[in-house]
């Protein structure tokens, strides 16, 4: 279903380029986490980033994925991570091969199709916590990567998943990213998008529910006052998490 977003730019912050800046110079708090390395079969590693410790009740579990060259510590990563922490809820983010800060032992990079390392992470967490059910939240890159896990794998332990501002055509992407304005990003982790990369609606599954927005640039969707912005993102993430955990538990 597609459908148009509620989310209005205030007129501060109607620029593109403002809503994909903007976000990461008013989050200046660090992020709050308990690290851990999670080993994998091939003798890489990818590092997770807890919120805190996880109970064994059936309170969801949501899983985090950063976006290109992104980590905790992006903007959009720690603000919904402290977010999520203020809601009382249990959070869980993983790092992509090379981007915890230290680099991965093997010759190998994540990318948009490489879904092999979260579908062992989630594994892992469906083994640790049989009793909860797991939430996947994809960030750009992290998005493809999630929505093509979805379509050739669709772990059993994932109840719901959303992703946000994913680039769904990578090739319509680049070709945008290399002009104006745009090739700034070149050198941040947050490409712009085309109309080329918006599915028809009767391309989606009855499963799906796409949201599309007509400003908001790439990750941002600040609302609010100058001297005291909102992130919108946050608030509808909750009240999504909110429709999805109705008759779980919580």
């Amino acid at each position: 279903m597609l459908i148009e977003s509620h989310f209005h730019a205030p007129w501060w912050a109607r620029n593109p380029h403002l809503q994909t800046i903007l976000p990461k110079w008013l989050r200046r708090q660090p992020a709050r986490f308990v690290a851990e390395r999670f080993e994998l079969a091939d003798g890489d590693f990818v590092d997770l980033a807890w919120s805190g410790e996880t109970s064994q009740d059936e309170r969801p579990l949501i899983v985090l994925f950063h976006g290109l060259e992104g980590s905790i510590h992006s903007h959009y990563a720690k603000g919904l991570f402290a977010h999520l922490q203020r809601q009382g809820n249990e959070a869980v983010l993983m790092h992509f091969r090379g981007c915890s800060g230290e680099p991965n032992r093997l010759l190998q990079a994540y990318h948009s199709g490489a879904i092999e390392d979260a579908q062992a992470v989630i594994a892992e967490l469906g083994r640790r916590f049989p009793g909860k059910p797991l939430i996947a939240i994809g960030y750009s890159l992290g998005g493809n990567m999630l929505v093509n896990l979805l379509a050739r794998a669709c772990p059993s332990e994932l109840k719901a998943a959303v992703v946000i501002s994913a680039p769904l055509r990578l090739d319509s992407c680049a070709d945008r990213v290399n002009q104006g304005f745009s090739r700034v990003y070149q050198r941040a982790d947050d490409p712009f998008m085309t109309e080329a990369v918006i599915p028809q609606a009767e391309q989606l599954s009855p499963m799906v529910r796409y949201e599309l927005s007509r400003r908001g640039g790439h990750v941002g969707f600040l609302h609010g006052t100058p001297w005291r912005p909102r992130f919108w993102l946050e608030e509808r993430i909750s009240q999504w998490l909110q429709e999805q955990t109705q008759g779980t538990g919580r």
